[in-house]
């Protein structure tokens, strides 16, 4: 129960980022309510979800996608390192279960907004919600002012728009990832997936290998020239220049494929925060860039009560966004002496603006993120964020969450090496299995020798008839590993010719 004089913190969402936040905020004294407008928590990973697809299996061990002290259970892994979503939904549910009385259901929040202190120009600001909970209409909103706010909503919830000339009179179906849920309905047909990293990775995978669709073609700017894999029934191709009427679709090294049924845009999603008032100058999401942010999550003007979890991507998302909860703890609790006045983030938040090669990656961390969370670890413990070494003499707490991280780190780059080297073909990295030990800073994998030697036959099977032509591929960070073979020619529509370009790890 709230007592008297109690600071208040909302959280939007109880997604994982919401979850961990709510239990830092509580754990640190305060009086929290978070607000879920589903009817149970999870976000994207709970129970009758309409964004995860019925057969994904996570690309990351869960061994290193857990909250720090709170591993997945064995009935909730049953015996493997890569689970499914279904166990990702039972974890969080299990997670969720020790905040259960701070979080209200079928809640939506509608508006968020400061609120002014005409009377007082350097008190702490304030916010004011607007919340409906489910089954009553606007009239019966009710509004909630508190101290700090979380938002936690997730950034898949409004798919990005994709333009492609030609829509209009394409006879064939233009859909959105989002909308794929089982490879089964496109047994015998022609698709074209429009992007090579995770999704479009995941569903011409699927659409190839488990749903036998008679052809998928990968769309990739990181492709300079069309391949044909796997008996033609997988292609790797540059972006498309158009849909054409008469239902083929043509790329931008002329290559054309006739009688396609569907385009699947997996460019992934925007980042929306509808609760934000669009006249309203305190949040912009353009171009995927929210802003104004320090360090991805503090708010340049509200640092000390409005934060933003789970933007970065390209990490492991619960372990960050645990960080980050715990950043805004200190800096909301004003225990973060290190933390830099305003005029400093701005310089800090300007430096890194003008490091960005393409403004659309501002949250891209990747091999960044450790390093990241460490910094934020050290803000929270009051220490100088960029001296490690001196920090972990002085912090043993410190020096665990470190370990940690490192462990975290050495299984996520033993993995990618492993993931596939053609977007699209049969993800054996997702077989191994690892042992972790936190604690000790130790981990093994127990069958590297029986996945590596598979993917070296896959490889091998694949140009067993037909050599591999053209030079050899170059491999692209912007691709996750992406192969094309910029010399090779395009392949007739209906050519079987398999041509596989060399693995690169």
């Amino acid at each position: 129960p709230e007592t008297a004089g109690q600071r208040r913190v909302a959280v939007i969402g109880a997604g994982g980022g919401g979850l961990t936040a709510a239990r830092a905020f509580r754990e640190a004294g305060f009086a929290v309510t978070v607000y879920e407008q589903a009817a149970s928590p999870g976000g994207i990973w709970r129970a009758g979800g309409d964004v995860v697809y019925a057969g994904l299996r996570c690309n990351l061990p869960h061994q290193i996608m857990a909250f720090k002290d709170w591993p997945f259970a064995e009935t909730e892994t049953r015996g493997r390192s890569f689970v499914t979503a279904r166990a990702v939904g039972e974890y969080l549910e299990r997670y969720a279960e020790d905040v259960a009385p701070l979080v209200r259901y079928g809640t939506t929040v509608r508006r968020l907004e400061r609120v002014d202190d005409d009377k007082n120009a350097s008190a702490t600001t304030r916010w004011r919600l607007e919340v409906v909970s489910s089954g009553t209409t606007d009239e019966d909103r009710e509004e909630v002012v508190v101290d700090g706010v979380v938002v936690a909503n997730g950034h898949y919830e409004r798919p990005a728009t994709l333009e492609l000339p030609g829509a209009e009179t394409f006879p064939g179906r233009v859909s959105h990832s989002r909308a794929y849920d089982r490879p089964e309905p496109y047994a015998g047909q022609t698709v074209v997936c429009v992007g090579a990293r995770s999704s479009g990775t995941d569903l011409a995978k699927e659409l190839v290998f488990d749903g036998r669709a008679r052809r998928v073609v990968v769309a990739d700017k990181a492709c300079g020239a069309t391949r044909a894999y796997f008996g033609g029934r997988l292609l790797h191709a540059p972006p498309i220049e158009r849909l054409d009427p008469d239902g083929s679709v043509t790329f931008a090294d002329g290559f054309s494929q006739p009688h396609v049924d569907e385009v699947v845009s997996c460019v992934g999603f925007d980042y929306d925060f509808p609760f934000f008032l669009e006249d309203d100058d305190l949040v912009s999401a353009r171009g995927r860039v929210v802003a104004p942010l320090y360090l991805h999550m503090f708010h340049a003007e509200h640092a000390d009560s409005l934060f933003f979890l789970g933007l970065p991507h390209s990490v492991v998302p619960f372990p960050l966004m645990q960080v980050q909860a715990r950043a805004a703890v200190a800096v909301f609790a004003g225990r973060a002496p290190t933390f830099p006045g305003r005029d400093a983030r701005r310089r800090e938040m300007d430096d890194a603006r003008a490091a960005l090669a393409r403004p659309k990656d501002a949250h891209h961390l990747g091999p960044r993120q450790w390093a990241y969370c460490k910094q934020l670890l050290r803000l929270a413990a009051g220490l100088d964020p960029n001296d490690h070494a001196l920090s972990l003499v002085v912090n043993d707490d410190l020096a665990a969450w470190d370990t940690w991280i490192d462990t975290n780190r050495a299984v996520y780059d033993h993995v990618g090496p492993r993931r596939p080297a053609i977007p699209g073909a049969p993800d054996l990295y997702r077989d191994l299995e690892y042992d972790v030990d936190h604690a000790a800073g130790t981990w093994r994998c127990r069958n590297e020798r029986d996945v590596d030697e598979a993917l070296a036959r896959l490889y091998r099977d694949a140009v067993a008839d037909v050599p591999a032509s053209g030079s050899a591929a170059a491999a692209s960070d912007d691709d996750d590993g992406a192969v094309c073979d910029k010399t090779t020619s395009p392949p007739r529509a209906d050519d079987p010719q398999v041509v596989v370009a060399s693995r690169t790890t």
